[in-house]
């Protein structure tokens, strides 16, 4: 069985305590350098934890070679494995009975829960990899998405302004992290810099 298991944003203290359990108990736990960091205090002395470069096909390898000698493999997801994480991507891998996923909290609900803004009218989504549909974006009241080293905060600013359009942006940096940054301001008077590990919110009602 392949068990993908969601650690929070980052923080330790949002690993819900299911994750905590399974993690006490795992035989094999496969992750990036920093999702071992994160849960290292948690494993035992006979875990053996695999690390990954984060590209895919590589932790494929790794986790085929784990089942062969193990019943169980734990492999990590930062956030919530189902919200644009590897959940997906393992189940269309690997035979879907065989992938259970244990649930963790999204940079996207802290964020939400930090901006103190309701989540039910909220449209989520990614720029990470993909092509922004600004025409479906344009009719949602909320849109919320990751972002990348394209489609960055000032990029969509940016694009946004193009539109015709100025709306109140909400950019979430490094959640849950000692250096933590929230910039709520309309995209016009978005401050041009270099920003990473995004989540931003579109807020056209404001």
């Amino acid at each position: 069985m392949i068990r993908i298991l969601g650690i929070g944003p980052g923080d330790k203290k949002y690993l819900t305590e299911d994750a905590l359990w399974r993690l006490g108990v795992a035989t094999v736990v496969i992750g990036t350098k920093r999702q071992l960091e994160t849960v290292d205090d948690y494993l035992r002395s006979t875990t053996f934890k695999q690390h990954y470069s984060g590209k895919l096909d590589e932790l494929k390898a790794r986790v085929e070679q784990a089942l062969i000698k193990n019943n169980e493999v734990v492999v990590l997801a930062s956030g919530e494995p189902s919200v644009y994480g590897i959940g997906e991507w393992i189940k269309t891998q690997f035979d879907d009975e065989e992938v259970k996923i244990v649930p963790g909290i999204s940079s996207i609900q802290l964020f939400f829960s930090k901006l103190g803004i309701p989540m039910h009218d909220v449209f989520i989504t990614s720029a990470h990899g993909r092509t922004p549909n600004w025409e479906l974006w344009q009719q949602v009241q909320k849109v919320c998405l990751f972002t990348d080293n394209v489609w960055t905060p000032v990029s969509i600013a940016k694009h946004l302004l193009s539109l015709g359009i100025d709306p109140l942006l909400h950019v979430g940096e490094s959640l849950s992290y000692a250096n933590e940054c929230i910039t709520s301001c309309k995209a016009s008077e978005l401050p041009i810099k270099n920003y990473a590990f995004c989540v931003v919110v579109i807020d056209y009602e404001r």
